[in-house]
């Protein structure tokens, strides 16, 4: 892991410009880049004008492509007048703390509108620190997924209702309780071809998991949704 620390010293009088926009950057950061995984703003309890950054990466690419990013061009323009003096320090992360363990609701979890009906809540999600995600699809009846791959390796399970799954052109229907595993790469969709709500719960096997659009192309970041 890599580790970046900014201090600004900042016009006093433009603080309250500043604060703003270094939190925009922040948020912008975490919910858009799958390499940071940490953006902390912090202040001088002192010295109201001494602003400080923590902000941690996958590796040093991942801090150069955040260094290229619309959001961060947008907040380096925009606050530039209004720093006096800028201190830059990377860092080797060299005992990275313990992931907590965590109990998780899903009322409580982001949720993500996929449209036509469809929803997912993210469970294990970025900021839990896990090593792989989860969570939960529902398909209203007769909806579908549309046809994608992933770059890592997923499990889906049947937790209520029933599906069809697709995978690399293969039709195979799947009854409560039964799961499917997806090869990294493979074209696969899920659909739900009965009355009732289809319920899948969804494991990728990589923090770094992004979803490819098969029809586009497109491709985003698992972290990156929602």
């Amino acid at each position: 892991m890599f580790a970046i620390s900014v201090t600004f010293t900042l016009d006093p009088d433009r603080r309250e410009e500043f604060l703003p926009l270094v939190r925009a950057n922040a948020a912008a950061s975490l919910r858009d880049e799958p390499g940071c995984h940490r953006f902390d703003v912090a202040e001088d309890p002192a010295d109201p004008a001494r602003i400080f950054l923590y902000e941690l990466y996958t590796d040093a690419a991942a801090f150069e492509a955040h260094k290229a990013t619309p959001h961060f061009h947008a907040f380096d323009s925009a606050t530039r007048d209004m720093i006096r003096d800028k201190a830059v320090d990377s860092w080797q992360l060299a005992a990275p703390a313990p992931t907590a363990p965590l109990h998780l609701k899903p009322a409580e979890r982001p949720h993500l509108d996929r449209g036509n009906g469809a929803m997912t809540v993210k469970m294990l999600a970025k900021d839990s620190g896990a090593s792989f995600r989860n969570g939960f699809t529902e398909l209203p009846p007769m909806g579908a997924i549309p046809l994608h791959t992933h770059n890592c390796e997923e499990a889906v399970l049947v937790v209520s209702g029933r599906a069809i799954v697709e995978v690399d052109g293969q039709e195979r229907p799947m009854e409560l309780g039964e799961v499917s595993y997806i090869p990294a790469d493979v074209p696969h969709r899920f659909r739900n071809p009965g009355p009732e709500t289809l319920t899948i719960f969804w494991t990728y096997a990589s923090a770094k998991a992004t979803r490819t659009l098969v029809a586009t192309g497109d491709t985003r970041a698992i972290d990156a949704e929602g």
